[in-house]
């Protein structure tokens, strides 16, 4: 055990020297403002800074089609009205205000759901699925504004009886559709997608949610629904959206694509490397 504890700490610090250097904390934004550049160091002002710059971004579905026309009151911002139930059933019709572009893919919308009606999930948790999730978690991925970060939940994956407990009460918040309070805060992270570049628009904006809550969220989103979608041939093959699959995969299927169709010579040459 020392033995490995030793050889850990060396390979941490060798690992500290030779690798690339990596973005730290944001400590300066720059944003133009009437053709100009200016510079912002005070927290406050970084925080009003991003925040204005950001309200564009976050805010952009405000000028879709669908929200400047008759039913998005009726709609409502997530959907879950009786409205909603009926474009998924395919029994909904466009008003005259509304796009014709925007009606297709509503009308689209309500195709898929009368066909994959019957198409349900089970979401259900069990202690091992649990167990197995947190056990290839880990513990230093940055989580949960209230504190209970990932190495909570994998000290808590050891025990089968705290398993068990853990995954009822995350059964009960997905078949009733009750989150805690706590899942309904996360913390806005500005990273810098390169080092030294600060420009506010070539920042990179991530939220942390909650661990749990993240964790329901790809149990039931990211494995359950993909895999039933992937089953039934829902995602079309040229998404490359199965496991195993990498940018890689994508970039010779494009090429590949492009030389069978004989728009570039270029492409051909590619092909034949891949």
């Amino acid at each position: 055990m020392l033995l490995k504890e030793d050889g850990r700490s060396m390979w941490k610090r060798i690992n500290k020297v030779t690798r690339a250097s990596r973005t730290g904390a944001l400590m300066r934004v720059e944003r133009e403002i009437d053709g100009e550049i200016f510079e912002f160091t005070e927290e406050q002002d970084l925080i009003d800074n991003i925040m204005e710059e950001l309200q564009d971004r976050f805010s952009g579905a405000e000028d879709d089609p669908i929200s400047n026309c008759s039913i998005r009151d009726e709609l409502g911002d997530f959907g879950f009205t009786e409205l909603g139930l009926k474009i998924i059933a395919g029994d909904f019709e466009a008003p005259e205000d509304m796009r014709e572009s925007t009606s297709r893919l509503l009308a689209a919308i309500g195709k898929v759901g009368r066909e994959h009606k019957d198409d349900n999930i089970d979401v259900a948790m069990s202690p091992s699925n649990y167990t197995t999730t947190w056990g290839r978690a880990t513990e230093r991925t940055s989580s949960s504004i209230s504190g209970l970060h990932f190495g909570h939940h994998i000290a808590l994956s050891k025990s089968k009886l705290l398993s068990r407990s853990m995954a009822t009460k995350l059964n009960l918040h997905a078949k009733w559709g009750s989150p805690p309070e706590k899942w309904l805060n996360v913390l806005m992270v500005m990273l810098e997608k390169k080092l030294g570049v600060a420009f506010i628009p070539k920042l990179r904006a991530i939220l942390l949610k909650e661990a749990d809550g993240n964790m329901l969220d790809g149990h039931v989103f990211g494995g359950r629904a993909l895999t039933h979608a992937r089953k039934i041939g829902f995602i079309p093959e040229e998404q490359l959206a199965e496991k195993q699959k990498t940018a890689e995969d994508g970039l010779e299927s494009r090429l590949c694509e492009a030389a069978s169709r004989g728009t570039s010579n270029s492409c051909r040459r590619h092909c034949r490397l891949l």
